[in-house]
């Protein structure tokens, strides 16, 4: 994989923690953009690994009613070195309406 190679992954879990990236040792992990919609109303918040330091805050969804964020090539939000990107669930993420768009790299230093 490049250094700038976007990975674009459709995700489908029920609620807990679901590792989205795992970066090589050297790495991080970028966020891009993400589109999430779960199929009853909960929250989801992005963390520096499964269980992990909170890399947003917790964020309310309505059932079945998506959150966006558009893409922006300086991220949104990135892990620290070798650590996974996990999304901490309470409901159901919908198949085909649940996606991410992330990159893996080198830190800046």
């Amino acid at each position: 994989m490049s250094v700038r190679e976007v990975v674009r992954v459709s995700i489908s879990t029920a609620a807990g923690d679901l590792t989205i990236a795992t970066p090589r040792s050297d790495q991080i992990v970028r966020l891009l953009s993400y589109v999430l919609c779960i199929s009853s109303a909960g929250t989801v918040r992005w963390e520096n690994g499964a269980g992990g330091a909170a890399l947003s805050g917790v964020m309310s969804l309505a059932s079945s009613t998506p959150l966006v964020c558009p893409h922006d090539d300086n991220a949104w939000l990135e892990t620290t070195r070798g650590t996974a990107l996990s999304l901490e669930a309470t409901g159901t993420l919908i198949t085909g309406h649940a996606n991410v768009e992330y990159v893996n790299r080198p830190p800046i230093t």
